[in-house]
């Protein structure tokens, strides 16, 4: 297997997968915001508008929490799921392939097993009943008993629930927002993971930053992925922000010490994981040495 071709077969199979199960998440929030607009109309309120404070409104808190639970936790999201998991064999199939091509004497170790099983149980819980609750279906719940026990606008709470379930600053609603994150960075960090676990192994030095460049890129990825060859010993420098052409910008962040977007407490360590941060469609693809252009090569020892 080629280089390129791997390269771009990983890349189509990360994103595809992403792309895929999240089509259908605007349709289920769709049908959330209907529902919610038929089930508020039931709330009392008073002749000013104001939501009352009574033991029929928190009870039909409960009702809409349930039915929200019911439209979202279907067969069909427990089969997009499940097919979505799927996907973690397949890219972990694609690598060893990869691998091998470069080293005819690799062969997968049992870790490698266990990464990928661990990143299935932890993106399974995520897309499941207990991610779902925690992070979408609970925040409208606090909005309604919120507003509810302060005796808020009706008015008010209809437009935060359907702006909160259909759309935010980025365009997109609590629900597709939240899926697109888990799966995104589930798939990439396992595959980023998976990938550093070999090339540490095999003691590989040199890698390419691959990946797509989107409108919504941090500049930080477009500089490396500009940059494209890096070695190991550059890391440090690199989550520093300190390399070209990343330094020609204005894009770190003084909180943390870090460019722009990237996860808190990135290190030259986890920085194969985290890469560019949340929803980083990156990846650090290790090379042979004898691939990287010699002026770049000729650089650095080993």
């Amino acid at each position: 297997m080629s280089q390129e071709d791997y390269i771009k077969q990983l890349h189509e199979l990360i994103d595809g997968s992403v792309d895929k199960f999240n089509a259908s998440i605007p349709g289920i929030q769709e049908n959330i915001a209907m529902r919610m607009s038929v089930l508020i109309k039931d709330l009392d309120i008073d002749n000013q508008g104001n939501i009352v404070n009574n033991v029929k409104n928190l009870r039909l808190m409960g009702q809409i929490k349930q039915e929200i639970s019911n439209i979202v936790l279907n067969k069909q999201l427990e089969a997009n799921v499940a097919e979505f998991l799927n996907k973690f064999t397949d890219v972990a199939s694609l690598q060893n392939q990869y691998f091998k091509s470069m080293n005819k004497s690799f062969k997968p170790e049992a870790i490698l097993t266990e990464i990928r099983n661990q990143s299935i149980e932890a993106t399974a819980n995520s897309l499941t009943e207990a991610g779902i609750n925690a992070n979408v279906i609970e925040p409208v719940t606090e909005m309604l008993r919120t507003n509810i026990t302060a005796g808020g606008s009706w008015r008010d709470l209809n437009k935060m629930v359907q702006d909160y379930i259909l759309n935010n600053e980025k365009g997109l609603g609590a629900l597709q927002r939240y899926t697109t994150q888990i799966t995104n960075d589930s798939l990439n960090q396992f595959s980023a993971q998976y990938t550093y676990t070999i090339a540490d192994s095999l003691n590989y030095k040199w890698f390419i930053y691959t990946g797509s460049l989107l409108r919504t890129s941090r500049a930080f990825c477009e500089a490396l992925v500009a940059k494209r060859y890096v070695h190991k010993s550059e890391l440090p420098a690199i989550v520093r922000g300190d390399f070209e052409p990343f330094k020609k910008t204005d894009n770190m962040n003084p909180k943390t010490g870090l460019p722009k977007g990237m996860v808190d407490g990135t290190t030259a360590t986890n920085f194969f994981v985290y890469r560019g941060g949340y929803n980083c469609g990156h990846q650090l693809t290790p090379t042979d040495a004898r691939f990287v252009p010699l002026d770049i090569r000729s650089r650095f020892p080993g």
